[in-house]
Parts: structure tokens; sequence; C-alpha cells
């Protein structure tokens, strides 16, 4: 008699009705996805580690896994997220395309656990969009990530929108390196960002005051005619453009968002839906990673776990 195999700590499994649900909800994101003309990209599990290092992001880079391929390839890497994979195909096999709209579904691998429960595997699925005008092309990702959280029937479904160009512009002239400052933002502690302020020779408050920020505080920055200005003008934009177009979702602002990785660099977003206590939906610009893999152009996107959704949609049933 065979022994039974503990499986592996946090890899998921769906069975019956939780394996219907959840392609379901793939299938119904697919659908709406592929209905705006978002055609379907299948990469590789494995990937050159150079990708994860031009992306430039260290919470991307501590949950790749890397190792050295047996056949005699050199390092390869286990994919831990689809945006650099979509970018770096765009970047490099559609050369001469000014436009691309590209989706994804699919198993990712972290090297540490990306929940609560352990769980280190997750099913992304995301749409992104290269080219075009940049506003015209955040405002379709808006409007997707909104439509893609009326799909999951959550209670209560907010779109939460941030700009990283708030954060960039306050810490511009400190010497600490940004991405110092958006893991303090991260932890939303006022002690931390303070102690910071005084490390980077900044003003005290300067940067502190973005975590109780608010809409009456974007609008006094908005008034501003610098980059603090432009950030905070594009962003109260954007919002009023999605929460118009989406009735159906709540769109708040949070001048203090950070995304999970640091390779974005403008409008950034998260979703989340009453009773469950994490994002459901992540997304936002990211021109630099295009800079750096060699072909400048617009970027934006959004991505989110269906296992995150299965286990979302079974505390809204209970």
């Amino acid at each position: 008699m065979i022994r039974e195999l503990a499986p592996v700590p946090g890899m998921p499994e769906a069975f019956g009705e939780d394996a219907l649900r959840l392609r379901w909800m793939e299938g119904r994101l697919r659908t709406l996805f592929a209905a705006r003309d978002f055609v379907e990209f299948i990469p590789a599990l494995l990937q050159r580690p150079e990708l994860v290092n031009a992306a430039r992001a260290p919470r991307l880079a501590h949950h790749t896994i890397v190792f050295s391929d047996p056949e005699g390839g050199g390092p390869v890497a286990i994919r831990a997220d689809f945006t650099p994979l979509a970018a770096r195909f765009v970047a490099a096999r559609l050369p001469n395309t000014q436009e691309a709209r590209v989706f994804y579904s699919g198993p990712t691998l972290a090297a540490h656990p990306v929940a609560p429960d352990g769980r280190r595997e997750q099913w992304q699925v995301g749409a992104e969009r290269f080219g075009g005008a940049r506003a015209k092309a955040d405002r379709e990702i808006l409007e997707l990530a909104a439509h893609a959280l009326a799909i999951g029937e959550w209670n209560e479904p907010v779109l939460v929108l941030g700009h990283l160009g708030l954060l960039r512009a306050l810490v511009a002239q400190g010497r600490v390196p940004f991405a110092r400052w958006a893991e303090v933002l991260q932890r939303r502690s006022p002690a931390d960002a303070a102690e910071l302020e005084r490390e980077a020779g900044l003003p005290r408050g300067s940067v502190v005051a973005l975590l109780a920020a608010d809409e009456a505080w974007l609008a006094k920055a908005a008034a501003r005619e610098d980059a603090l200005g432009e950030a905070a003008r594009e962003l109260l934009a954007r919002a009023e453009e999605v929460a118009r177009a989406v009735p159906k979702v709540q769109v708040r602002v949070d001048p203090a968002l950070v995304p999970r990785f640091l390779y974005h660099d403008g409008i950034v977003f998260e979703g989340f839906a009453r009773g469950f206590g994490r994002a459901l939906l992540h997304g936002g610009r990211y021109d630099a990673l295009m800079q750096a893999l060699g072909r400048p152009m617009p970027a934006v996107g959004l991505s989110l776990d269906l296992w995150d959704w299965l286990a979302a949609s079974a505390e809204a049933a209970s």
C-alpha cells in the first residue's frame, strides 16, 4: 500500500464546486478582456533572471526563484509575475507595433508566501495595454479593472486609486532612495516616515502628510504648478472618469497607495470588497520598465489572483 504523500506547502488545489467556481470566474474575465480587443498571451514558465533585474523591483526579486538549468541553459527563473513577461514580449517580439493589448491566465510561483495562509502559488489573470495616449490608456485599464470587480459579484466593490508621482515629487530632493520611501508607505507608519524625513533632510511632515491625505489635500496639491500638482490633477481626473463610467463600483483616492511590486511609476490602483481583508486586484502604469527593456512606450495594466477570488467568493457566500 502506497503511503499518503504530503502536499508541497503553499500549493493550492481545487475540486468540484470550487473548481467550477474558479473556472467560471476565469471564463468571465477572459470574455471581458477579449470583448475589448485584448489578445491572449501564453508565456513560458521559465524566464531569464535579467528580466527581473530590469524591472528594478526589490519585492519581485525577493519572490523570484532562480536556479541553474540542468541542461546547461544557465541561470533561469520561475515566473513570479506575468507583467514583466508581457512587457518583454511586446518589447522584443513586436518591435513595429505601436499599440498592443494582451491578456493572460496561469499560475505563478513565489519563493515566499503571498497570502496569510502561507500560499505561494497564484493563479494570475490580467491585462496589459501598451502604446497609445497615456490618459486614454489609463482610463481604459481603470474601467476594465472596475468591470472586472463587478464581474466578481462582491459586496460593495471599491477601486482605490493612487499616483506614485506624488511620492516621487515629495522625496525628489531628499537623500534617501525612492524604494525605501515606498517600503515605509507600504507599512503605513507615520513614525517611520518621520524618521526617514529627518534622514533624507526633508521638511518635517512633508511626506508624513501623504499618509493622511484625502481629496481635500489632493485638491490643494492640484493647484500647484509643479510635478506634485501635475500628479494630483491626473489622479483626480482619472478617479472622476472611472466613477462616471462604472457607477456600480465605488471609486476612492489614496495618495499614499503603493503597489506590491515597485516597477510602477504613475497611476496605481487596487480593488477591494467588503468582508475580505486584502486587495482583490492590482495595477498601474510602468513606462520605466519598457524603457529599461529598450522599447520606450507607455504601458499600463491590471492583474488579480483567482485563488484570492475563490477565497473571497466563499467568504461572501457565508
